[in-house]
């Protein structure tokens, strides 16, 4: 650009950049430009208008969020379709439990036992109920909590609380305190996570499976091995955290090749609150008792903890605490007070509490930062005075840990002073996380006046394949290295042999490998039937003692729709249940009645394995699975209906039956183009604002038409429509046209109408004031119903606007996307690889694979990591013309980037369990249509919003190598785009839905980048 150019007529073309003077941007746009030649920058500003890229970005984007409705013919249906869809949750006086029970018959060859164990989850007194019995010989442990959660958006209880529990329950305001957490009582919350922490240990609680091993990772560094309690609680007490992200994996181990995982998530890098939040939390229990074995003759309450925090500023926090213990055991009993301050600054984080007991004075200070990417510092300095008669005692604690690629070093300096007498220590730790396994070396040097000590400890995990695990531990003495002692040495190995029938697990453990050679082998059967496992094993050790097993183990629920007990072999562990009834909604008015057509085969998405799930004959399906808080429900029938709103959000607790009402419409598609006609040319025209009018039900809608000058019309409800531009924008922008738009009457039916295109000229004429609406005639020349003939599958006649009956939420849509975002994220992955064969099959079959490529593709891998992205079609509309043709079951349609960096139209199919499987399809089907394999991402697709972009290259390997030097950041994709003529594979972030979020993420990083809206990318190719 020419800064100096008094030109306003020279425009200048290099073949990619358009050159404009700038005095052209300042008589047309009234803009002001600033040149900086030392920073080679130019700044516009003052423009009074926006400049049409911006506009054309912003029409774009609410096209791909269908905000087509912009006026409705009474004020309530508008400020309702303005909201999102919310189902509250309800509690019942009772419900049918779901969960799990074992039952377990072993003979040692002198005694013989009858042990099992239940755990459920259901609506018991109006409240979420969770119980856990396991019966070990003539032991019975119980675990009970009944507890309300918030039924939609901001309920209180009392005013006040949105969480409590009863029976069992754990204390979080204790855990930290060295008093006991656990105990029969109450505990009541507002404002407050799950788990707590303070001065960078934390503690929570999972419930788990009795019984089952238990694997516990903090970021991807094990831990520890457990083996889950009796009653099911897994605490976490007092575990370190680091400055920054931390998240606690427990992969749970059942004995038959269960697998389960549990996550924990903490951010400690900032406060808990916002500015003006507030937070409270009371717990009051008695300790070493149990809702179901309690003597209420000799119930005494023990301990009362309580705690309220404020944020005084969006970085500032403050709080209190008090905590009394052994409140009838006057010897012992203890009242803590404590004050708790918090600041985060950036890159900063620093704590302090202050704590007062009778003549003890105790705090605890803490400082935390970041200096390099994936690292944290922390320094803690705790000193506690005893009172005049005790000495004081001092602790300084310094902590660094970094991570490189795969590599992670933790260091950490502790001193401690007490009555003049010292102690001194040194940890590190270096472990390396590897595809499949996870080995650390932990070293730890103590120095006090009795000397020295140093001590380590090998640890080494595998996960070979999705069969086989091996673990071992070598402690070690650095300063008796020369005589080593087998006998601490311990090791397990694990294998899992997986038929279609049963599932065998082999376990073969050690310890001791030196004078005591100490050794257990066991073996488990699983022998699969439809609703259930008969389960058989044996355990032979060292010690010459052995036992025999033989039991049967199932998972349990009630489905009501269908009126039957709900047994499987397959996990129903439930955090809620939904009952859908999905319907063809004839009469348009969200209210099932007579006259309406109940739908079999919607599926569904948004909880895990839901896309396995179909309604019945009736329209009825139940959904387990669903979480605590909210769950985004997807659903979808066959193409060409869609439901009254994709924007449900299902408010639901551990044991919850929620009624969903789905009502389901024959929906309209329209499809044109806007073209210029000039002298021997036919041109393209782009933001074209075209207004599509039910004259039935008075709704409007309104898209922009894209670059290629395509307008798309969907899931419009049937009714007598004009499709128009507004007269106005035409004489503005100097138009003329003999007709403006068209009339139609959309079939009940519902389906897909081809328009003619709308022709516009530049010709001076008085046409455009004489223009009219085209009286279109559907036939089959522009109409295709796309469901099938049947008498029951039409609407009648609507009047008015269509509403299902459910309460709306002042929900904003951005935070609605980004629920759903989470919901997607989590468990695509997840979800696609549990697809089942008989799905796998159907859509094999619809693909055109034969049966015996179908035999062949079973006995494959069963990862699900592959997907062929198919055909070159120049547009869009030429690619659902072909989709339609071949009647092909796909509604996966992308841009994408071809090899000479034009924009083409695809399908995807799959996914595909491996790339052999992926070609030998595209070969057989494709190859005329051309495709490609690409591996399937977390992002499979573009999400509306920001990204934040840190680099570029010209093809994909470079892109890769890019991404993987960025340490900074854990989620990181590659998506292409087009600059010019010019195809770039950038590295970008995840996807924002504001700018601003994306701006804050980006000041967080020690990264250049830089925000994009992520309409300039085309597809997301890989992930890290």
């Amino acid at each position: 650009m020419e800064i100096q150019s008094e030109n306003t007529e020279f425009w200048f073309n290099d073949g990619v950049y358009t050159y404009v003077p700038l005095t052209t941007l300042e008589q047309s746009l009234g803009t002001k430009a600033i040149s900086d030649t030392r920073k080679l920058t130019l700044e516009l500003s003052g423009h009074t208008e926006e400049f049409p890229y911006k506009k054309i970005r912003l029409n774009k984007k609410q096209r791909s969020f269908n905000k087509y409705l912009v006026d409705r013919n009474n004020e309530q249906s508008n400020l309702q379709n303005q909201r999102v869809i919310t189902v509250k949750d309800t509690y019942r006086m009772a419900s049918v439990p779901t969960g799990t029970a074992v039952i377990d018959y072993t003979n040692t060859g002198q005694t013989e036992t009858l042990n099992g164990s239940l755990q459920s989850v259901s609506d018991f007194a109006y409240h979420s109920t969770l119980v856990t019995l396991t019966k070990r010989d003539d032991e019975l442990l119980t675990h009970t909590r009944l507890s309300r959660y918030p039924s939609d958006q901001g309920e209180k209880f009392l005013g006040i609380w949105d969480q409590y529990s009863f029976g069992d329950i754990y204390s979080r305001t204790a855990s930290l305190s060295n008093e006991e957490s656990r105990g029969l009582g109450i505990s009541l919350s507002r404002n407050s996570s799950k788990n707590y922490h303070e001065n960078f240990k934390t503690s929570f609680e999972k419930i788990g499976r009795p019984g089952w091993e238990a694997d516990i990772f903090h970021n991807g560094v094990f831990l520890k091995s457990i083996i889950v309690p009796d009653d099911g609680v897994i605490d976490i007490n007092n575990v370190e955290l680091f400055f920054g992200n931390n998240t606690f994996k427990i992969v749970m181990f059942g004995p038959y090749g269960e697998r389960e995982e549990l996550i924990e998530k903490i951010d400690a890098r900032r406060t808990a609150l916002a500015e003006g939040d507030k937070s409270f939390n009371l717990s009051l229990f008695e300790y070493d008792s149990s809702l179901l074995n309690v003597n209420l003759d000799e119930f005494n309450l023990d301990a009362i903890a309580g705690d309220f925090n404020y944020g005084i500023l969006d970085n500032w926090m403050i709080g209190a605490k008090a905590n009394i213990s052994n409140i009838h055991n006057e010897d012992n009993q203890r009242v803590i007070y404590s004050l708790l301050n918090q600041v985060s600054l950036p890159g900063w984080f620093l704590t302090s509490n202050l704590s007062i007991n009778e003549d003890i004075v105790e705090q605890r200070s803490s400082v935390a930062t970041s200096f390099l990417p994936n690292d944290s510092f922390i320094l803690q300095y705790n000193s506690k005075n005893n009172g005049d008669e005790v000495a004081s005692e001092y602790n300084l604690n310094a902590t660094y840990n970094f991570r490189i690629n795969k590599i992670t070093n933790y260091f950490s300096f502790n001193y401690d002073e007490y009555d003049n007498e010292a102690l001194n220590s040194f940890t590190h730790r270096i472990n390396y996380a590897g595809q499949g396994f996870n080995i650390s070396n932990t070293l730890v040097n103590k120095v006090d006046e009795g000397g020295t000590v140093s001590l380590g400890n090998i640890s080494f995990m595998s996960k070979l394949d999705s069969n086989l695990r091996f673990k071992m531990d070598i402690p070690y003495d650095v300063n008796a290295i020369d005589e080593f002692n087998g006998d601490l040495i311990s090791a397990s190995i694990n294998y899992n042999v997986r038929t279609e029938s049963t599932n065998q697990n082999i376990l073969l453990s050690g310890r001791s490998f030196g004078e005591q050679n100490i050794w257990q082998f066991g073996y488990n059967l699983a022998w699969k039937q439809p609703t259930h496992f008969f389960t058989f094993g044996t355990t032979v050790n060292s010690n010459e003692q052995w036992n025999l097993r033989a039991g049967i183990s199932f998972n349990f629920g009630y489905d009501y729709y269908n009126d039957r007990l709900a047994i499987s072999r397959n996990s129903m562990r439930s955090e809620g249940t939904l009952d859908v009834h999905a319907y063809l909604d004839r009469r348009l008015n969200g209210i099932p009645d007579a006259l309406d057509h109940n739908l079999q085969g919607v599926t569904f998405s948004g909880g895990p394995g839901w896309e396995n799930i179909t309604t019945n004959k009736n329209g009825r399906a139940r959904l387990f699975g669903a979480r605590t808080g909210v769950t985004a429900l997807g659903s979808s029938w066959t193409s060409g209906t869609d439901t009254l709103n994709q924007k449900y959000l299902v408010y639901s607790h551990p044991g919850s039956q929620q009624v969903i009402n789905l009502p389901f419409y024959l929906s309209i598609e329209i499809e044109f183009f806007v073209t210029l006609i000039t002298e021997g040319d036919n041109q393209i025209l782009s933001a074209v604002p075209i207004i599509a009018k039910n004259l039935t039900t008075g709704d409007e809608y309104f898209v922009d038409s894209d670059m290629d000058g395509y307008v798309h019309f969907s899931n419009l409800l049937p009714g007598n429509y004009q499709v128009y531009i507004k007269k106005d924008w035409l004489l503005d922008k100097g138009y003329n046209t003999e007709f403006y738009g068209f009339t139609f009457e959309a079939p009940l039916t519902g389906g897909f109408i081809l328009l003619p295109n709308i022709e516009l000229t530049r010709e001076k004429s008085t046409t455009l004031v004489q223009s009219s609406l085209m009286n279109i005639k559907l036939d089959d020349t522009n109409y295709e119903q796309v469901i099938n003939s049947n008498e029951k599958l039409i609407h009648l006649p609507p009047k008015g606007g269509f509403n299902a009956p459910h309460s709306y939420d002042q929900m904003a849509e951005g935070e609605f996307r980004r629920v759903r975002q989470q919901v997607t994220q989590e468990n695509r992955i997840t979800l696609r690889n549990r697809i089942l064969n008989a799905q796998k099959r159907r859509e094999f079959l619809n693909y055109g694979v034969d049966k015996g490529a179908i035999n062949q593709i079973d006995g494959m891998s069963q990862s699900r990591n592959f997907l062929l992205s198919v055909g070159n079609f120049k547009t869009l509309l030429s690619l659902k013309r072909y989709i339609k043709s071949q009647g092909i079951v796909n509604n996966k349609i992308h841009r994408a980037m071809n090899a000479e960096g034009n924009i083409v139209y695809r399908f995807e199919v799959g996914p595909f369990e491996s790339e052999i499987e992926a070609n030998a399809v595209g070969e057989a089907n494709y190859s005329s249509l051309g495709y490609r394999v690409k591996t399937q991402v977390a992002e499979e697709y573009i999400l509306q919003g920001w990204k934040v972009q840190f680099l570029a290259a010209n093809d994909l390997e470079n892109a890769k190598q890019l991404a993987e030097g960025i340490e900074t950041v854990d989620e990181l994709y590659v998506a292409t785009k087009t600059v010019g003529q010019q195809s770039l594979y950038c590295v970008v972030s995840r996807t924002f839905f504001t700018k601003e979020e994306a701006n804050l993420f980006l000041r967080k990083l020690n990264v250049d980048g830089f925000i994009v809206d992520t309409d300039n990318y085309l597809e997301v190719v890989w992930s890290k």
